[in-house]
């Protein structure tokens, strides 16, 4: 694994070039597998995971692969087929031989991620496999499959650095997945109308757009309905997920199946929603009698989501929040959505290496928030203190809070 975490060294570098040459040295080809490729700013995780849960619900007789990214405790994570993560063996046999055929290429660290899940899911017979960009779209490592559907969650402000500015270029650079011959389904989100004329232009067919022809309709006992062709294709389904944009991430899933030609009835279909495991997204615990919330919304669209939940969720309890950021982040737009629930905030600085967020950082919220906001020395500190507070319990702002939080609290 050393080996593999030195790569981090080499840092981020888009484009497919080096990606390319690498899965023709490795040999990997995956023309006999059918991929589901999924882009987004928020919701390619979730959406990604419940695919994979109705797959292997509907057709226990096939093998089916998940690729996801980043982990949150495990490197194994990333990588699962039939339920089961990629063994520490595995990896280790399958690294040696990707290290070995790319010697004379200079892959990243989520390169050479990408081409040992491709790789896995070769020697695993994957007839289903369920992957999640990286970042962006169009020059992600990923973007090397050929997929039978391809999917966008979402588009918002996130990774400007890498994909620019605008909603308009960052909704161009996810659009990079449409490929001629694919299917595409585009969820309810900013820059709809593009994207569908993106996947119109390079002769996707067809092409679901959400509030077009297809969508669901959310009942007031909290199922839903899915409606394709203003026709409705299932009633009543329930999901596990939190948060009602899990709706529409469920929804685009499930069109998904069906344009792999996969049905299921309703209860099937239920069972598979109540079947997803998505760690970190508004993901409750009961701890010592008090409720807790681990949240990596790290961007201001999820931290909206994650606020939308709380308030609906615990509209009479007291909620006391603790948050660490990367200092890439647009973290003081989080903050302040934050202050809008929270009793108290205990504001973490973070340590992850290039990318930390020290106490200098937090002068803006502490001035700004200075009634609610409290600084802390470290994770320690900021769980004794949240924790000693009687009401709900949030941790969010960052996936790289996860591992530590999880290990606070002892489970």
């Amino acid at each position: 694994m050393e080996k593999i975490y030195s790569l981090n060294e080499r840092g981020i570098k888009l484009g497919l070039e080096n990606m390319g040459k690498a899965m023709s040295a490795s040999g990997i080809d995956l023309k006999g597998t059918r991929i589901i490729h999924i882009a987004g700013t928020n919701g390619k995780g979730s959406t990604a995971a419940t695919l994979y849960s109705l797959l292997r619900e509907q057709r226990p007789d096939i093998n089916v692969g998940l690729y996801t990214s980043p982990h949150l405790v495990e490197y194994n994570e990333r990588i699962v087929v039939n339920d089961k993560m990629i063994s520490d063996e595995e990896v280790a046999e399958l690294s040696e031989a990707i290290f070995k055929m790319t010697s004379q290429i200079p892959i990243t660290f989520f390169e050479f991620t990408t081409l040992l899940a491709f790789m896995y899911f070769k020697h695993k017979n994957v007839n289903y496999a369920v992957v999640e960009v990286g970042l962006g779209g169009k020059l992600d490592a990923t973007n090397v499959v050929e997929p039978d559907v391809a999917i966008i969650t979402s588009i918002d402000m996130d990774h400007m650095e890498y994909l620019g500015n605008s909603l308009e270029s960052i909704a161009l650079e996810k659009a990079g997945i449409f490929k001629k011959g694919s299917k595409a389904i585009i969820s309810r989100t900013n820059c709809s109308e593009l994207l569908q004329n993106e996947a119109l232009k390079k002769g996707l067919n067809p092409v679901y757009t959400m509030g077009q022809n297809f969508d669901y309709h959310l009942n007031s006992d909290g199922s839903f309905d899915l409606i394709k062709d203003k026709k409705t294709l299932y009633k009543g389904l329930n999901k596990k997920l939190n948060g009602d944009h899990q709706y529409k991430n469920a929804s685009c899933a499930i069109m998904a199946m069906e344009l792999l030609g996969i049905s299921g009835t309703r209860e099937s279909v239920s069972r598979a929603l109540n079947k997803v495991s998505w760690k970190g997204r508004l993901e409750e615990l009961q701890i010592n009698g008090k409720t807790i919330i681990i949240d990596v919304s790290h961007n201001k669209e999820g931290m909206l989501a994650t606020a939308e939940f709380m308030k609906a969720k615990y509209p009479d309890k007291k909620i006391y929040t603790a948050c660490g950021f990367m200092n890439d982040k647009d973290y003081n737009s989080m903050i302040d959505i934050i202050s809008t629930f929270s009793q108290k905030m205990f504001l973490i600085p973070t340590i992850v290496k290039g990318r930390e967020l020290g106490i200098s950082g937090y002068k803006q919220a502490l001035s700004k928030h200075h009634e609610k906001a409290i600084l802390c020395n470290d994770y320690k500190d900021a769980f004794n203190k949240v924790t000693d507070n009687d009401g709900v319990i949030l941790f969010t702002g960052s996936i790289y809070n996860y591992e530590q939080l999880k290990a606070l609290l002892g489970v």
